[in-house]
């Protein structure tokens, strides 16, 4: 098991207390980076690459390293056979949840139950379409 897919599952394991005991700001950040760090643990054990292979990647494409990512599972995605429409909806998905961490991480606004809520079910659901598609 790699060390991402470990942070990964503490990731989802912190933002369900923090959610819990009402810190839906944090909370909404670590169910965001519970699914970055899976889709690097996907990406990497589906292309057969180190983490190294992929951070020079990322840094050759001249994105940063999440647009690089969310832009690589969806292509992946089409590559292993999902239509364009439905792995548009997964990166769509993927993006609005960053958005929400964005927001929930940087901007001066009140997150409650319902964004933290949101942003641990959305994980979830993507992590579900990850396993599904790349069989992990």
């Amino acid at each position: 098991m790699g060390h991402l897919n470990t942070k990964s599952d503490l990731s989802f394991i912190s933002a369900e207390l923090l959610k819990k005991e009402g810190y839906h700001h944090s909370s909404i950040h670590c169910s965001y980076y519970g699914l970055f760090q899976k889709m690097k643990y996907t990406i990497k054990n589906h292309k057969k690459i180190t983490y190294e292979e992929y951070y020079q990647n990322s840094r050759l494409s001249k994105l940063n390293s999440h647009a690089y990512l969310i832009d690589l599972i969806y292509n992946e995605l089409i590559l292993l056979g999902l239509n364009k429409t439905e792995a548009h909806k997964i990166r769509r998905k993927i993006i609005d949840l960053k958005e929400l961490r964005e927001t929930a991480d940087y901007d001066n606004i009140k997150m409650n139950s319902d964004n933290s809520n949101d942003a641990y079910d959305f994980s979830l659901e993507l992590i579900k379409e990850l396993k599904n598609n790349f069989k992990i």
